[in-house]
């Protein structure tokens, strides 16, 4: 089962790694932000979200029940404009 979540997580970095050299395109009718933007704020939410796993200390989680979550997860789709994103995880400047 870890091969094949490592599997599916290389190529969806692969995929983004595709993106790059379109880093410029912006369709403002998707987002106001370039492709590179979104690679750029990827990369954060990754780096951020493996850093806080490998510091984390499972015995001290505690279960919190959210309708939000289990919502996302059975319908597998966040609606657009409903999520912030934390501050720590939006790129100061685009990719050039």
């Amino acid at each position: 089962m870890a091969s094949s979540s490592l599997n599916k997580n290389i190529a969806l970095l692969t995929k983004l790694e595709s993106y790059i050299e379109l880093h410029q395109k912006l369709n403002e009718t998707i987002s106001g932000e370039t492709i590179g933007w979104h690679i750029a704020h990827s990369c954060q939410v990754i780096n951020t979200i493996t850093n806080a796993i490998v510091h984390s200390d499972a015995s001290k989680a505690k279960p919190k029940f959210k309708p939000v979550y289990y919502w996302v997860i059975f319908t597998n789709h966040i609606p657009r404009g409903k999520a912030k994103a934390p501050t720590i995880v939006i790129p100061k400047k685009s990719i050039t």
